[in-house]
């Protein structure tokens, strides 16, 4: 039988068509305005092995019994067809050319062209070489399968959203039309959740045939992931796989049709596995910012595949190439695909509100992961949103909840980052945020019964209280501050200390003891508002001035001698009782580990 697996997508607004080398390889096409064809110039060569319209051939013969490759393309003009195949050997693309196919079509025809069965590359793809001006109006691949090698797939999309209506309207419009309302198959088998933790939504203006609206409290995204998991495990028909997705996103319903088609044709022995879709940048859509993140052995977490232009081919191909399963790989829950059976046996996400519940869920799987070109959405990057609220207190109180509850991330010293990090926020004069990584420690040894109660909401508003805010550039209005330069381009510049002042920052802690006052510089110093750590620049200074450049923002620090002693010691209070409590606190929450994951727990703490 013949399904299927791929349909051809070209830039649909003028946003992306700005960007067409992630659709196609070439020099921009004129477009339809009233429907998407491509308008292709005589003699200028228009290649499709791109990241959504190059087909990767490997991974469907490795995770299906895929048969043989068709191409149906839908043209006018006089032609040529190019089929070719590519490589990546770490040095440079390898092109194949299997075979060259002429047609001269005087009116829209639909044409099928096969791939020869020696295809052994890891992506195929084809090229136009128009002989005059000439009309594509769409295509697809398709694979011949038995009908042995085909399953029934309920999947279910579980979607998080709290006050971000603009994103989760369209969202909800799109998928009704392009997937529930399509005459493709996934539209009988397709169930959307959204879960509402922001309850701004009107259910009855939107639910309809398998699309429901859950009004949810604002339990932050674990506990709106969970709700979805539970609908979509309870639904009718029970859905076999839960994909959940972030609400601020750019959807491609494309991808989506391309999970689900490929979950109906996996082999047994990857039916297990989760499916990760790669995060497009809605900042510069052609750079994919990440597909799968890592827990290295230090604790640091970062991408697989960091920040790639896809629309250059040796970066597509790139993300062919076969990964050796890792022990702590995980998908984001931007787009991340998981069987019903995995969520059966693993249990719910941890009730930790918001942050590295994704992560753990990952980890304590372990299922393997399975990625693709083309299946990705877009969403806001992370380079502009640094929150202290959420990236100190949310992620490593969250980590040592982790690692205590469910075993994973052993023999990572999640305590020595705390230490770092609150001994960099100091030297920066930065006491809120010292004072959110106290936050996150002492919450941690209230134990797992704090975490029983839902105090999600109130801990962050309160949080946000000690966030300091920036101003834009223009409106800072300090007199004493207002003749320094800033240099955008030189904000992250390290500065330069000399041996002796920097034997004098370490031993004073940054002019914090044993230091005369009056010997501070006044002048001072502009450094970057987030992660950076620029000792160079804000050695024994009373003032930092902090820039955010992407935002054109601006705030003052001043050295705070009482601060400092008053978090000192509370700091070193709170040392000694996390290493007296230590071993207690981590069985303790091992001991809760199966409440918390348990359907009866989410159901009481969800009010369901």
């Amino acid at each position: 039988m013949e399904k299927k697996l791929q349909t051809l997508i070209f830039p649909d607004n003028e946003k992306v068509q700005r960007q067409w080398g992630i659709y196609y390889r070439g020099n921009r096409c004129v477009q339809g305005k009233d429907d998407v064809k491509l308008y292709i110039p005589a003699f200028e060569v228009i290649d499709f092995s791109t990241f959504f319209n190059g087909f990767s051939y490997r991974k469907w013969k490795t995770y299906t019994n895929l048969g043989a490759l068709h191409l149906y393309i839908e043209m006018k003009g006089n032609f040529d067809v190019e089929l070719v195949g590519y490589d990546y050997h770490g040095i440079q693309p390898e092109r194949h050319s299997y075979a060259t196919f002429h047609y001269e079509l005087d009116k829209k025809e639909n044409v099928c062209i096969a791939f020869p069965d020696e295809c052994k590359e890891q992506m195929v793809a084809f090229e136009i070489h128009p002989y005059a001006d000439c009309e594509l109006y769409g295509g697809y691949y398709t694979g011949e399968y038995l009908e042995s090698d085909v399953r029934e797939v309920e999947l279910a999309l579980a979607t998080t959203t709290c006050f971000k209506e603009e994103y989760i309207i369209h969202n909800m419009e799109l998928l009704k039309h392009e997937i529930l309302e399509s005459d493709d198959e996934i539209s009988r088998h397709f169930y959307i959740h959204v879960v509402d933790n922001g309850r701004t939504l009107e259910p009855e203006k939107y639910n309809c045939d398998r699309l429901t609206v859950h009004p949810n409290k604002n339990v932050g995204g674990s506990g709106g992931f969970a709700r979805g998991m539970i609908e979509s495990l309870h639904q009718e028909p029970k859905a076999t796989h839960v994909l959940l997705m972030d609400d601020d996103v750019i959807i491609l319903p494309e991808s989506l049709k391309r999970t689900y088609t490929l979950l109906t044709l996996l082999k047994p022995e990857h039916q297990g596995k989760f499916i990760a879709g790669a995060m497009l940048a809605m900042e510069d859509m052609c750079v994919m910012h990440e597909d799968l993140g890592i827990v290295r052995a230090d604790g640091e977490v970062c991408p697989v595949h960091r920040d790639l232009n896809v629309t250059e081919l040796v970066n597509c191909l790139k993300l062919e190439e076969k990964r050796p399963k890792v022990r702590n790989e995980f998908g984001a829950w931007w787009y991340c695909c998981m069987p019903r059976e995995a969520i059966g046996k693993n249990g719910l996400p941890l009730p930790i509100f918001i942050r590295s519940d994704d992560l753990e869920y990952g980890l304590r799987c372990h299922p393997g992961f399975i990625t693709m070109n083309g299946i990705c959405l877009w969403h806001m990057g992370f380079t502009n949103k640094f929150n202290p609220a959420i990236d100190l207190y949310q992620v490593y109180r969250n980590m040592l909840v982790i690692q205590a509850t469910s075993g994973v991330c052993q023999g990572i010293d999640f305590m020595a980052w705390i230490k770092r990090l609150y001994k960099q926020m100091m030297l920066e004069f930065n006491y809120g945020s010292v004072e959110l990584l106290l936050r996150a420690l002492e919450d941690y040894m209230r134990g797992p019964e704090f975490l029983m109660e839902d105090h999600g909401e109130a801990i962050l508003k309160e949080n946000r209280k000690l966030v300091e805010t920036l101003v834009p550039i223009e409106k800072f209005e300090d007199e004493r501050f207002k003749d320094i330069d800033i240099h955008m381009d030189r904000v992250y510049d390290p500065g330069i200390r000399s041996r002796i002042t920097h034997w004098i920052y370490r031993i004073t802690y940054n002019g914090h003891r044993f230091w005369p006052e009056r010997k501070l510089k006044d002048k001072p110093e502009v450094i970057g508002y987030d992660w950076s750590y620029q000792p160079g620049k804000q050695a024994l200074r009373k003032y930092l001035l902090i820039v955010n450049p992407l935002q054109q923002t601006i705030g003052l620090r001043t050295i705070d001698r009482n601060k400092f002693r008053k978090l000192q010691k509370r700091f070193k209070h709170d040392l000694r009782e996390y290493y007296q409590k230590k071993d207690q606190l981590s069985k303790t929450y091992a001991d809760a580990y199966t409440i918390f994951t348990s359907e009866e727990f989410w159901k009481r703490y969800l009010e369901i």
